[in-house]
């Protein structure tokens, strides 16, 4: 009875030192930027709009949601392909970040990132 602990532990022992945890982001899909095909071309103007309990910033000016959108709709109107980078605040209420993403929807945009800020 004793040889069949041991084979048991023995198994036990490889097991545990073999076992190995994959991290969940290997399986998510990146998309890498291509490079750009003309040299001397200026980087893309990224939109950056934070979403504050109270306010909503576009490029370090705090504004109410519908001037956001008219801003917007003015910096896009040449380009709708245009990267916006929507900052979320830790206290910030869902239906705003929804409300943001409504408007950004009706303004056709196309290249949205939400992120969440740690504060």
């Amino acid at each position: 009875m004793s040889a069949m602990i041991d084979v048991v532990f023995l198994l036990l022992v490889y097991f545990i030192l073999t076992f190995k945890i994959e991290p969940l982001e290997a399986h998510m899909t990146v998309n890498m930027p291509s490079p750009s095909t003309v040299p001397g071309q200026p980087p893309p103007v990224l939109l950056e709009v934070k979403i504050l309990p109270d306010r909503y910033v576009l490029n370090g000016v705090g504004l109410t949601l519908d001037t956001v959108e008219r801003t917007i709709d003015d910096l896009t109107r040449d380009d709708r392909s245009q990267t916006l980078i929507i900052k979320v605040g830790l206290n910030a209420k869902q239906h705003q970040l929804i409300s943001l993403l409504d408007r950004c929807e009706k303004l056709d945009l196309e290249n949205l990132n939400v992120l969440t800020l740690k504060y």
